[in-house]
């Protein structure tokens, strides 16, 4: 569910997300891409939902509820404990960081958005 969220909660269109995900799991299964668009289906079905995915916005740089669209506002996710800042990515300088600049690095070489 975590990268539908992602993707879903980014506001990339489904063909892109499918796309994305079949370059970055180097043709990725049909389960894994149909699991994907049934979330996505699921998701626009729910318009009024709130809370029904957490995923990671890239222009906020948080966690984030994902909220059905009627409910347009970004709620925080948190947990008591939780530092949210030590999330790994691809842009900092920790081992694992480097592993997914690396990725990030063939998906943009290989995925051409017209």
């Amino acid at each position: 569910m975590s990268q539908a969220s992602f993707f879903y909660g980014n506001k990339l269109e489904l063909s892109r997300a499918l796309q994305f995900v079949s370059v970055c799991h180097y043709e990725a299964p049909e389960a894994m891409r149909s699991t994907i668009a049934f979330l996505y289906h699921a998701f626009s079905i729910t318009p009024n939902e709130e809370h029904i995915g957490i995923y990671w916005n890239v222009r906020y740089k948080q966690l984030i509820w994902l909220n059905g669209a009627n409910r347009n506002k970004h709620d925080v996710y948190s947990e008591p404990g939780d530092d949210t800042n030590d999330i790994p990515t691809g842009f900092g300088f920790k081992p694992s960081d480097w592993l997914l600049r690396v990725k990030l690095f063939r998906i943009r070489r290989n995925v051409h958005i017209q």
